[in-house]
């Protein structure tokens, strides 16, 4: 893949408070936690949760408690429609540890990130609910405000995986040929601090007609307080003013030396995005993709699309990619593959794992 480095400056930023600090790398989360199942008869659908006590059991995150070996065991009978876990569990689950921020984080915005988790996450920060999250398909992201202390505190989450909505047997969110209804977190868990003021977005618009790139940043303000100053893009200079929930800037930049981006030829461009010390690197590529009688063209081109459903390529894990994979579960591996052609094929096509 080629990348051509495109330098977008956001600097000189003032803002009306403290000058910004530099955005610090996050921490990760990833280790042993406390674990805990709520007792019988205390956790009732639709009713708000109650804190637990001590947590008596451990677990190590990224992971599930199926492949922790925490809960009650699968009683249903193998069958050959996925994978079979050994331990089966849908409720909420609680996961509990300690944190420490660092001295330089104080006074910046800190935000707590929850990859792959499902169904609905609560968190809790010293006893108190910081709030709740509901997605299968997006990270759970917690702001946890500018005045978080540094020192350390307790970190607590509940993860509580019940099916709310019904979606069929064979739907990827709960087909056991796919990861199933599993719970835990099985991706990044880390906290981030921001200056108060940062970037909050930033969306890249191409328009190859005019080989130019509308840039668009998003600036979240923490502080409380409206502010305004010089944004420099590129060669361009723009008084950038925002309000108390923050504001936006946007320039276009001139792309007549950028190749253009296809699946044949990926070529990329780089945008390097500062507003004051904090930075943000997208990439992006030239392309024009519109739609022309009952075609869809790339660049002028005719495009055809192809897929696959690649229900269960990780037979090892049952989980899916991520990025250090865990220990394999106790599963045999059975493969068959139907012959490939170019257009978007079953999960028969897939491989499938089967219990030992």
């Amino acid at each position: 893949m080629k990348t051509s480095t495109l330098p977008l400056l956001l600097a000189g930023l003032v803002a009306c408070t403290a000058s910004a600090k530099a955005k610090e790398k996050p921490i990760s989360l990833a280790g042993q936690w406390q674990f805990g199942l709520p007792k019988a008869g205390t956790a009732t659908p639709g009713s708000p949760l109650a804190l637990p006590g001590n947590l008596t059991q451990t677990i190590r995150l990224p992971g599930t408690m199926d492949d922790a070996g925490l809960g009650p065991k699968n009683e249903k009978k193998p069958d050959l429609g996925g994978p079979y876990r050994l331990y089966d569990y849908a409720g909420p689950a609680w996961y509990r540890r300690d944190i420490d921020i660092p001295a330089n984080w104080n006074g910046q915005q800190i935000t707590l990130f929850l990859e792959r988790c499902r169904w609905v996450t609560t968190v809790w920060l010293d006893g108190k609910q910081v709030g709740s999250k509901d997605s299968l398909i997006a990270p759970h992201i917690y702001d946890l405000g500018t005045s978080l202390t540094p020192g350390r505190h307790q970190l607590t989450i509940c993860v509580d995986n019940t099916v709310k909505i019904w979606l069929g047997d064979f739907v990827s969110a709960l087909f056991g040929g796919t990861h199933g209804n599993m719970n835990g977190i099985i991706g990044r868990i880390e906290l981030e601090a921001k200056p108060a003021a940062h970037i909050g977005d930033v969306q890249v618009y191409p328009d190859v007609a005019k080989m130019k790139a509308r840039v668009v940043v998003k600036i979240d303000n923490a502080s409380g307080q409206a502010g305004q100053g010089p944004v420099k893009i590129g060669d361009k200079t723009v008084i950038a003013s925002w309000g108390k929930d923050g504001g936006q800037v946007e320039a276009e930049l001139d792309m007549s030396q950028a190749k253009l981006w296809d699946e044949f030829s990926p070529n990329l461009s780089q945008v390097t995005v500062r507003l004051g010390d904090d930075t943000r690197t997208v990439r992006f590529g030239m392309r024009s993709l519109v739609a022309q009688g009952t075609q869809f063209t790339m660049n002028g081109r005719p495009l055809y699309l192809r897929g696959t459903l690649e229900c269960s390529v990780w037979p090892l894990t049952a989980l899916g990619l991520r990025p250090k994979p865990l220990s394999p579960p106790p599963m045999k591996r059975a493969f068959c593959c139907k012959s490939k052609r170019p257009r978007p094929t079953s999960a028969s096509a897939t491989p499938f794992a089967i219990p030992s």
